[in-house]
């Protein structure tokens, strides 16, 4: 009888130890959560608007050569790419007070269909506003004196951007677009005169190209002016029919840093 007493007393023992481990197992951990990065906002760049450039300065001097259609060639002797003698303000005072100025080589901003229509457009005035726009604003005689108006028009932005057009009404009434084709290029041009083709030019990161319609293209080069013009248009009547087309290039230049 007591062996069976000391037996019930280990099994009583027994059985509390295994409750006690029971009761003592790990209690369960959280996890700490990881904190998600929050992304820093991307700053939007601003846009550099393209500076001003002078595609026009008035005191550049240079010749102007090419073939024609007839196998010739026509010869703009050396000399400034505007003349002021006895031009007044009259057609350019509305866009600002730079002034009126005699082109001397007509066919370098005007095209040769403008000039078969009317022959006193061999001598446009041009002028400039504020921002450094190049403008179309009538024509003077051969000597510069007197002015007739004409509705003004940009022939030059002071900011060349490829892609960018505007229409105008030309100095003949003709219904036109200008789109700047390429701009701050690289090109290299060679002058042909009658004796031959000259060394050619290279501007370096500065030439823009703008188309006039289907009849004129110009080459300008930011410091120095039109530095090629084609002129596709054909003689009308009474025009000599060797004279155009016509394809006029700069060459012997003279700069003036100064020009306005």
């Amino acid at each position: 009888m007591r062996r069976l007493l000391v037996l019930g007393f280990l099994a009583a023992l027994a059985t509390g130890c295994n409750n006690g481990n029971a009761a003592s197992t790990t209690p369960t951990t959280t996890a700490t959560p990881t904190p998600v990065p929050t992304a820093s906002p991307v700053p939007t760049a601003t846009p550099v608007p393209p500076k001003s450039e002078n595609y026009f300065p008035l005191s550049n001097q240079a010749a102007y050569d090419g073939p024609n259609s007839g196998g010739g060639f026509v010869n703009y002797g050396k000399g400034p790419l505007a003349i002021s003698t006895a031009v007044g303000t009259a057609c350019g005072a509305a866009l600002g007070t730079f002034g009126d100025y005699q082109v001397a080589v007509g066919p370098t901003v005007v095209p040769v269909t403008d000039l078969i229509v009317n022959n006193a457009y061999r001598f446009p005035l041009i002028t400039k506003n504020t921002a450094g726009d190049v403008y179309i604003v009538g024509y003077t005689t051969i000597s510069g004196t007197g002015e007739t108006c004409v509705q003004p028009y940009p022939i030059a932005k002071a900011t060349m951007v490829k892609g960018a057009g505007w229409t105008f009404v030309d100095i003949a009434g003709v219904s036109r677009t200008a789109v700047v084709v390429s701009d701050h290029t690289t090109a290299t041009f060679t002058p042909q005169t009658n004796s031959g083709p000259l060394p050619p030019v290279t501007y370096t990161g500065i030439v823009a190209q703008v188309a006039y319609g289907s009849d004129n293209t110009i080459y300008w080069a930011a410091g120095y002016g039109p530095v090629q013009i084609i002129n596709t248009g054909n003689a009308g009547p009474g025009i000599p029919g060797q004279l155009y087309p016509q394809q006029l290039t700069a060459h012997d230049w003279t700069l003036d840093p100064a020009s306005k």
